[in-house]
């Protein structure tokens, strides 16, 4: 209800996320509707889209939980690979005789596959301080910040692509920059000049790939496959930060055939939230195949 208390203490905690969203200007509500939800993320404008309001309140309601039969398929899959684990060492106990062809598995029949503890402490350590030192504090304006900027959809690409003068695509590129549906910051590196642990983390990734080129259930799919990509490095800072479904190559046309993602987060627990949510194929689909935690 409102006016009241309560009402305004909800408005007032929208504020700053408001504010940021419209490119560090005061947002004025004045004959706008401003969805927030309990998850804690804030919609502006619904009055002009609705459609983002009804995506939302859509996917929290027609989530499917995972199947027992995909339950089951998966963790047949990851069981062996976690007995593994307990008889090798942090970082390289997946290179042992057998561990790949597990995985190559786990990637031909349900299209990922888990490896904790995947890089020695030491490189995982370099890699977690080198990020906690470089990333900025504070918001993260649409220009970036101290070498970081913030991660881009699809929409942003429309917004380099459209139409109008420079002026007026910069900032359709920029709100779309600091839309909800993407609340990460980030930065590439090459080297360990960029980022502390990059050169090792590159090297290892590497040798993954390679090695499992060789495994039959799954050569043909990476037979082209050489090297990985510049490692991207993403911190979501909270405040119901996230990145919505999405495909990691939707059209098939930028080469990638593996998707490599490691989480570097120390003391985590679920109720942290953030984990990687995992769909059955199709962007329509609402079956969930497995939380990642």
């Amino acid at each position: 209800e409102w006016p009241s208390m309560i009402a305004d203490q909800i408005l007032a905690s929208a504020d700053a996320r408001l504010r940021e969203q419209n490119l560090g200007r005061d947002y004025c509500m004045s004959s706008k509707i401003v969805a927030i939800l309990p998850t804690g993320l804030v919609l502006p404008d619904i009055q002009a889209d609705v459609m983002q309001l009804i995506y939302e309140m859509e996917s929290m309601s027609m989530l499917k939980p995972p199947t027992p039969g995909m339950v089951v398929r998966i963790d047949t899959h990851h069981r062996p690979l976690q007995h593994l684990r307990q008889a090798g060492n942090p970082g390289t106990w997946w290179r042992m005789p057998g561990v790949l062809s597990h995985v190559a598995n786990a990637l031909c029949d349900v299209s990922f596959c888990i490896l904790d503890d995947f890089l020695p402490v030491e490189v995982a350590e370099s890699l977690h301080a080198g990020i906690h030192d470089s990333r900025p504090r504070g918001p993260v304006p649409a220009e970036g910040r101290d070498g970081w900027t913030r991660g881009g959809t699809a929409r942003a690409a429309e917004a380099i692509k459209g139409e109008g003068d420079f002026e007026a695509r910069n900032e359709k590129l920029a709100r779309a920059l600091m839309s909800h549906t993407r609340g990460d910051i980030l930065k590439y590196s090459d080297d360990d000049s960029t980022m502390p642990g990059t050169t090792r983390l590159s090297a290892t990734i590497d040798d993954l790939v390679l090695s499992l080129r060789s495994c039959p259930q799954v050569c043909q799919r990476l037979e082209n496959t050489d090297f990985a990509n510049s490692a991207m490095f993403s911190v979501y800072p909270g405040g119901a930060a996230r990145y919505i479904k999405h495909t990691d190559n939707s059209l098939m046309t930028d080469g990638r055939r593996l998707t490599t993602i490691l989480y570097l987060n120390k003391g985590w627990e679920p109720s942290c939230g953030g984990q990687l949510r995992l769909f059955e194929p199709t962007m329509q689909s609402t079956r969930i195949k497995r939380d990642v935690e």
